[in-house]
């Protein structure tokens, strides 16, 4: 309901007589659920009981050449289609629909997850990346500008010196609801964006078509790469077919008009 009321898009007014209209206040809905969630956590008994004040103390991995192999031919390779798409391709061309002024550069974005990875695995964090359903999710819930993930990463910055890895068990115990309703959120938005198609001209039907083909095929295939090859091929196909089209109607409308001089000589 705070999702619904707060974030999803509102419906045109028929019925309105001026242009100016007030609507309600915003409210800045995801805030809101993570405090939600996070009341709901400390709820949970003995939630706090492995809270420590105190930085984690990170740790310097020392990587063998043997585990760095297995990590890229197991990890690294089988990832990377992946990561293309969603970590670069998508958040740029989701950046470019969303903020047609200022779009990610597929070069900026690819260079910055390369940069996290490489500077991170050392210290044994997870694999990072910038997603699309992230940007998406930003989006919904209202930021507009860099100053929301500046904010959102002041604060992880602020818990993890206040707590470390202290801080994982009373996470674990965060409502799964309530981040499910953002993820619903998020990929509604992510959704809606795709159908949306440039802000200068409506999507037309055959990219709407490949759109749900790609889509399909990855969530019944379980492979955003098999997705990928559906939706390009699908996006091949129909392209080809066009210009089959436009070559045929050319020629009748050439042979229309060579009939046209010939009866008019």
């Amino acid at each position: 309901l705070i999702v619904l009321w707060t974030s999803a898009p509102k419906p045109p007014n028929v019925t309105s007589t001026t242009n100016k209209k007030r609507g309600l206040p915003r409210v800045p809905a995801a805030l809101v659920l993570v405090i939600l969630g996070f009341i709901l956590a400390l709820s949970v008994p003995n939630a706090t009981k492995s809270l420590k004040f105190g930085p984690s103390t990170p740790k310097l991995l020392k990587l063998t050449w043997e585990e760095a192999k297995t990590g890229i031919v197991r990890a690294g390779i089988p990832q990377l289609p992946l990561t293309t798409l969603n970590s670069v391709i998508s958040v740029c061309a989701v950046s470019r629909e969303l903020f047609p002024n200022h779009p990610a550069k597929p070069r900026d974005v690819a260079t910055s997850v390369g940069l996290m990875n490489l500077m991170s695995c050392w210290f044994g964090a997870m694999p990072s990346c910038h997603g699309a359903g992230g940007l998406a999710a930003h989006f919904h819930f209202g930021a507009r500008t860099g100053g929301a993930v500046c904010f959102l990463g002041a604060w992880k910055i602020l818990l993890g010196i206040l707590f470390g890895s202290s801080l994982l068990e009373l996470l674990a115990n965060f409502p799964e609801p309530v981040l499910g309703v953002m993820l619903f959120a998020a990929s509604c938005e992510l959704m809606a964006t795709g159908l949306r198609g440039s802000p200068k001209q409506a999507t037309a039907a055959s990219e709407k078509f490949v759109l749900l083909v790609t889509a399909s095929v990855t969530v019944a295939a379980k492979s955003t790469w098999i997705g990928f090859l559906f939706g390009l091929s699908t996006h091949v196909l129909l392209l080809v077919r066009a210009r089959v089209e436009d070559w045929m109607n050319d020629r009748i409308t050439c042979g229309e008009d060579v009939n046209a001089s010939v009866n008019d000589g």
